[in-house]
């Protein structure tokens, strides 16, 4: 499903790409989110995005690191673990420019990355916390916007549907097995 929203400021509209249906149905639950990391990577100009699933004592786990080429990144890549906790703790996104000067206080690895913008969005179904999504940039030219902010809480919106649907699907299909 592609739905088109008109850019704040712009004449043209940013697709909003969410994945459904048969495609949906098709992927394994680790191909949707890497496929979905990737769109959001694409959605909101990004060089970096992370997936974070909750291990069992709801600590956060690294599951998809891509870069803007579409490459997987090192499974041991380094990220903000200040950023990720502080929006699991809150429950709120987090939409950031780092310099010397802002209020923001940018964690030592986000300062050793030389990391000048991120946007983090927790995902949450049905009040139930499922993980955390990330995408930070290097590039000085590329800040990410309120109006950026919530077309990514959109799209983790989708995500976490597609995850949601996906993770009952998988329920479904292994209760059907145990028959």
């Amino acid at each position: 499903q592609v739905l088109a929203v008109p850019a704040a400021g712009h004449a043209q509209h940013r697709p909003v790409v969410g994945v459904e249906g048969e495609e949906q149905a098709a992927l394994g639950a680790d191909e949707l989110m890497v496929r979905m990391v990737d769109r959001a990577l694409k959605l909101v100009g990004a060089e970096r995005g992370l997936l974070f699933t909750l291990d069992p004592d709801n600590r956060p786990v690294l599951r998809v690191a891509r870069g803007a080429n579409g490459q997987d990144l090192p499974r041991n890549a380094a990220f903000s673990t200040k950023v990720v906790e502080t929006v699991l703790a809150g429950g709120k996104s987090v939409c950031e420019k780092i310099d010397e000067a802002g209020p923001f206080d940018p964690s030592r690895s986000m300062i050793d990355l030389n990391i000048r913008a991120v946007m983090c969005v927790p995902l949450v179904s049905h009040e139930e916390r499922l993980g955390v999504l990330c995408v930070d940039t290097r590039a000085s030219e590329r800040m990410f916007s309120r109006s950026d902010l919530r077309y990514f809480e959109a799209f983790a919106d989708m995500l976490t549907i597609a995850w949601t649907n996906r993770r009952m699907l998988e329920e479904r299909l292994a209760s059907e097995r145990m028959r």
